[in-house]
């Protein structure tokens, strides 16, 4: 008994080594997405620092991409003296509870011209949920906002980038870890016996 316990943990031990292994899972990431009536930036000290920066909230934008169709929450500071586009936070919301967020840093080209102008972004992925848990990445956006009559805005992003996973554990390290367990339980009642 005691060398088929021996032999049982060894298996499981080697079975463990290859499955601990596993690797993060890379997707690539393609999309778009727009936006409508995105309200007058107001300043907002706490967030984005003193006047004349100004925070950029009420983005909610509906989108396709190469994982499927998605929401997005997005938020950043803007200083329009100099085009930055900083502290931005971002949140991409797909069916079943599945979602990615990061941080976001950019800039835009100003003034506009005819009342367009163009920006430019990289986005942080850090976390996520469901198929996205844990998730970590970079996604290159760049974008085109229209500025309307009313002091709103529209924008189209287009998105490029990779999203990496953490994997879920192996089914071989799940029964190496069962059978690592059974070796040991089949020593210690062997040795039990002995005293």
């Amino acid at each position: 008994m005691l060398v088929a316990a021996s032999l049982i943990a060894r298996v499981a031990a080697l079975l463990l080594v290859p499955a601990a292994v596993s690797q993060a899972q890379v997707i690539a990431f393609a999309g778009s997405r727009t936006a409508q009536r995105i309200p007058v930036p107001p300043p907002n000290p706490a967030r984005c620092g003193p006047p004349p920066s100004t925070l950029i909230t009420g983005v909610n934008g509906i989108g396709t991409s190469s994982l499927g169709a998605f929401t997005t929450v997005e938020s950043n500071c803007l200083n329009p003296i100099t085009g930055s586009l900083f502290n931005g936070l971002f949140s991409f919301l797909f069916a079943g509870g599945n979602t990615f967020f990061g941080t976001a840093t950019g800039r835009v080209v100003l003034p506009p011209v005819e009342g367009k102008t163009t920006n430019t972004f990289e986005y942080l992925i850090t976390g996520g949920t469901g198929q996205f848990a844990g998730a970590t990445g970079r996604l290159h956006v760049e974008g085109a906002v229209t500025f309307n009559p009313d002091g709103t805005t529209d924008n189209t992003f287009r998105y490029i980038g990779t999203i990496s996973t953490v994997p879920e554990p192996s089914t071989a390290l799940l029964v190496g870890a069962g059978l690592a367990g059974l070796g040991m339980c089949a020593r210690q009642r062997r040795a039990g016996r002995l005293d």
